[in-house]
């Protein structure tokens, strides 16, 4: 099932990709580009939404094993700071990654860099241009604390007890966004199962603020 979904979506993006990137010649008509550019958007989109589909089925029905072991949470999150600078930079969003040496965690390394992926790709997707998302992590007790951090618009409370259903999407304030950039609500839904599959907790906090260019606000997504 999964091969069936995937691979007419990889083509729709890779050929979306050669249109958009005029790899043959430039288009006759600049509507064409705009175009080819609609249906990568969209493509992407889709790809996002049948991966989150799929993890969330398969940690449902119990076919995720978590391999708990110790790991090196710097080299994790490297490996995910090589994956987001472009999405950062096609946001015009700022990155920093802030991981202390011999940071020895009990974790599954793959769960863990999932977790890590999902929460900076949600707070870079929901900043706005010229905003800044971060990675912490420091001890909390026994436990380490991974906290994700941005400046964005903020959530409104009442959505807070929610967010983590699957296919939830809540209300962001001052922003109007389409549906691809508001996402499918998946993404915590994936991070709270496979936070408590590990042992761990995952807190939300979020401060509402009036948009300004001064980014005065702050939330987070950490886990211990």
């Amino acid at each position: 099932m999964s091969h069936e979904l995937r691979t007419p979506v990889n083509a729709i993006i890779g050929y979306s990709e050669m249109r958009t990137n005029e790899l043959y010649g430039p288009h006759s008509d600049p509507r064409y580009l705009a175009y080819a550019g609609d249906i990568l958007s969209s493509g992407r989109y889709l790809h996002e939404l049948i991966e989150g589909v799929l993890d969330l089925s398969s940690i449902e029905a119990g076919k995720v094993e978590m391999n708990v072991a110790v790991h090196d949470a710097g080299e994790i999150a490297r490996s995910v700071e090589r994956l987001l600078p472009p999405r950062a930079a096609e946001m015009h969003v700022g990155l920093d990654i802030d991981v202390p040496q011999e940071t020895l965690v009990r974790c599954d390394a793959r769960g863990l860099k999932q977790v890590l992926i999902n929460c900076l790709d949600n707070a870079i997707k929901y900043s706005q241009q010229g905003g800044q998302v971060s990675l912490r992590v420091d001890r909390d007790g026994s436990y380490w604390r991974f906290e994700v951090t941005d400046n964005g618009p903020g959530i409104a409370e009442a959505d807070l007890p929610r967010l983590t259903e699957a296919f939830y999407r809540g209300r962001n304030a001052g922003t109007e966004m389409n549906a691809a950039q508001r996402g499918a609500g998946i993404g915590l839904s994936i991070v709270d199962r496979y936070v408590r599959a590990m042992g761990g907790l995952l807190r939300i906090q979020t401060t509402v603020w009036p948009y300004t260019k001064a980014y005065p606000r702050h939330a987070g997504i950490s886990a211990t």
